[in-house]
């Protein structure tokens, strides 16, 4: 297989729950990759694991439910991972957005192209 160098590697893998990030990590999974996932939904991020699980091999998936807009919770998170060997990041994650100006607001926004 073309991915057999992600064999027995650790990859953590952001916004695993769903679209990009989940087929990453099945993909990662049949090739023998430790899986780290890291998302918001706890009840997807479990059905990722399954199927990443059932790919066949024989790898280490773990889950960890936690919201990048809180640095709280990535705080928490990078000190559980202190001291373990990572060998590919996949930050995946999406969703995480400004707060839109409110109606009152006189901030305004203006786009311009020149041909």
């Amino acid at each position: 297989m073309a991915f057999k160098r992600l064999e027995g590697k650790t990859a953590i893998i952001t916004g695993a729950s769903a679209g990009i990030g989940a087929a990453t990590a099945k993909l990662f999974a049949s090739a023998g990759c430790n899986l780290v996932l890291v998302a918001r939904r706890a009840d997807k991020l479990e059905e990722t694991k399954k199927a990443c699980e059932a790919a066949g091999k024989s790898i280490q998936v773990e889950v960890h439910t936690v919201d990048a807009s809180k640095v709280s919770d990535l705080s928490a998170f990078v000190d559980k991972l202190k001291g373990r060997k990572i060998d590919i990041l996949i930050n995946n994650a999406g969703g995480v957005r400004a707060p839109r100006p409110s109606a009152t607001s006189t901030r305004t926004t203006s786009t311009s192209c020149s041909r």
